[in-house]
């Protein structure tokens, strides 16, 4: 009779604790996709003329054969209008544009021209036909928002002495000079400047479930067709936004030092994932790696660029692990909480009753209820 009331006890409190329903767990997909500039790079015809900055589509610099920097404007169904802007280079992990320091940076560069061809001059007394730095702009003639129609293609040669470069448009044989004091701002430009410091930024209405997952358990929430639930309990709109909301309050904090692939001998101290509602949207997965005591690796779908504040990841596992489904969906086992005795003991007194109706009178009669093993069947 003991091992019975306490295995049910038991049966309970995991029931309660754990959640009558299980989702399935579901199947990251990860797409990567390619640099529209290359294509057109590829495709586009060369553009003629004065640069004018609100007609720059994208940006491309190459020094020395490494991309140093790749950004383009991409509009899509599922993007927000700040997040048209893309870097591919040399970040590929979703990084979002800054779009206040990049139109700064595309401003600087407005009223650009290359100011004459240099006669007598051959590509090789310039610099420019053993050269691998190039400048690259997209341009588009249309209205705003469409997409690049013309591509401005500069290979950088040496410097003339007089505050200017040697360039070269696209496939011509010439060398011409541009302003000296432009092209050092493109070839000295820091891409870390240029992105929003969040680790990423998907839009909410794109996003049909998250899970976030910790050495604590796994953390589920889900919205569709405007139900929402978080760890299988129902929930408002506004609690389900609270909880989206914190998982890309994580700061970027600077840059890993040795950037690379992902880790994998290393144990997550936190894992986010956000499955979409849409095939054009690729799944994001965000792990928290240990880097050191102050701060931790973030990767981004395989890749780590960047570093974040430790203290600000375990806050969040706090929040979730322990404030949302320990103090605000199970009330009664926070207040509960010095010790889970206390709690079962709570949850006896209503389930005991129920089962013991269940069992017919004449075998509850043969029961000693003064023996301590029926204490609990006594306070019920």
């Amino acid at each position: 009779m003991k091992k019975q009331i306490f295995s049910i006890t038991v049966l309970v409190c995991i029931l309660l604790l754990a959640g009558w329903e299980k989702e399935e767990r579901k199947e990251l997909h990860i797409s990567e996709e390619d640099s529209v500039m290359e294509e057109w790079i590829r495709e586009l015809p060369p553009f003629e003329g004065k640069i004018q900055s609100e007609a720059i589509r994208g940006i491309s610099v190459e020094k020395d054969g490494e991309e140093l920097f790749t950004a383009a404007y991409e509009p899509k169904d599922y993007k927000l209008s700040f997040d048209y802007w893309e870097i591919t280079a040399p970040y590929t992990s979703l990084s979002t544009v800054n779009t206040e320091t990049l139109y700064t940076l595309l401003g600087q560069l407005d009223g650009l021209e290359i100011t004459g061809e240099e006669e007598g001059k051959t590509l090789d007394e310039t610099g420019i036909a053993d050269s691998k730095t190039y400048i690259t702009l997209a341009l588009s003639n249309k209205e705003e928002g469409e997409e690049a129609d013309s591509v401005w293609r500069l290979c950088i040669g040496d410097k003339d002495g007089k505050g200017n470069i040697y360039v070269s448009e696209g496939d011509k044989d010439t060398a011409g000079l541009l302003p000296e004091s432009a092209a050092d701002t493109l070839l000295s430009i820091d891409p870390y400047d240029y992105i929003l410091k969040i680790p990423v930024l998907p839009n909410i209405t794109t996003v049909s479930s998250v899970e976030v997952e910790s050495a604590k358990g796994l953390y589920t929430m889900s919205a569709q067709d405007g139900t929402y639930r978080m760890d299988s309990h129902k929930a408002d709109e506004e609690e389900y936004n609270e909880a989206f909301q914190r998982l890309l309050n994580i700061l970027i904090a600077g840059e890993l030092p040795e950037k690379g692939e992902e880790d994998t001998q290393k144990e997550p101290i936190l894992t986010v994932r956000f499955f979409r509602n849409t095939e054009e949207a690729s799944d994001i997965e965000v792990i928290y790696y240990p880097y050191d005591e102050e701060y931790v690796e973030i990767n981004v779908n395989g890749s780590s660029f960047f570093l974040a504040e430790r203290k600000e990841v375990e806050s969040l596992c706090e929040y979730f692990f322990l404030y949302i489904k320990t103090v605000r969906q199970n009330p009664r086992a926070a207040f509960c909480g010095t010790g889970i005795l206390a709690y079962c003991g709570g949850l006896c007194k209503f389930f005991i009753p129920a089962w013991v109706c269940c069992i017919p009178q004449s075998k509850r009669d043969t029961w000693d209820y003064n023996q301590p093993s029926m204490a609990l069947l006594r306070a019920s």
